[in-house]
This record gives C-alpha cells, structure tokens and sequence, in this order.
C-alpha cells in the first residue's frame, strides 16, 4: 500500500484521473473512510477520466447510479456507483448486486463496502480514504492505494509516486 496526501479536491481528483489509467474491466474498488473522507471526490476523478456523462454526485440516497460510457476505455463501457451506507447487507441482493458484479465490461466503486462485506469478490481492491481533524486543514486527504497494480502500469504509477507521496 502506497499513502499519498492530496492538498484539495482538484488535487484528489487529479491522484484518481492517474489512478484510473491503472483500471481494466471487472475491476472492483472498494472506497473505505470516513464521511467527508473524499471517497466520492476519488470516484469523480474516475468518472471524468473515463468521460462518464455527468453531474458526478453521490448515489447516497439512489444507492447504485449506472455510467454507461460514450466509448470503451481499457476495456471499460460501464461504471457503477454504489454507496452503501444506508444499506443492511442483504438487501444489497435485490438492487441486481450479481449482475453488476459479473458484467465483463464494467468498473464497481463501492462505497462504505464494510456495510456489505459478505458480497464484495475476493479479487476487489481497496483504497482508504482520511482527513486530519484538524479544522483549519478541512482539504487535505491521505489516500492509500494498493500497490498491486497491473505490471503494465509502469509509467502510471511512476507519476502517481510523484504525487505528494508520504
């Protein structure tokens, strides 16, 4: 695991459009923090990279919000969003959990992934997300990502280890 601070949200949005250079399809990402932790600013950053149509907010109330995408991008033509804090783990089930899941073509952000940890794969790779409590720094974000990225990811994660690397 790699930590990297980023000082706003442009900056966090920057750190997840080099991230998502990493991404192939079925891949499955579980954002973990606290609220205000910058998970969805994370996904936003994602998003663009990939030219999701927005408006990019949160699926905290909708629970799965579904991007399919104008052009395939490393294997990629859709992106779910799904935000599971108000969810008991079941009943993530009949919101076609499965499906989503095992469609070949698809990118899953889960949010709040401890609330259905049951149902999240085994391959699923997680980022964690804070914020320090101090009140006068209220942008600043510690991002840890996984370093098993993909080997032909070289010149990626060389410019993600240049980016505010702790």
């Amino acid at each position: 695991m790699k930590n990297f601070t980023t000082l706003s949200r442009k900056e966090t949005q920057e750190l997840a459009m080099l991230f998502a250079e990493t991404l192939h399809s079925k891949t499955f990402l579980c954002l973990d923090g606290n609220l205000g932790g910058g998970k969805t600013t994370f996904a936003q950053g994602i998003l663009t990279f990939f030219e999701a149509e927005p408006p990019y907010t949160s699926p905290t109330f909708s629970l799965i919000k579904e991007y399919p995408l104008p052009r395939e991008k490393n294997g990629i033509s859709y992106i779910y969003h799904i935000d599971a804090y108000r969810i008991a783990s079941p009943d993530i089930l009949s919101l076609g959990w499965e499906e989503i899941i095992e469609k070949p073509q698809s990118l899953i952000l889960l949010e709040w992934p401890e609330n259905v940890s049951e149902y999240i794969p085994k391959t699923a790779l997680f980022l964690t997300f804070s914020h320090p409590q101090n009140p006068h720094d209220k942008d600043t974000r510690i991002i840890t990502l996984p370093n098993n990225l993909p080997p032909d990811t070289v010149s990626t994660t060389n410019a993600l280890s240049q980016h505010h690397l702790e």
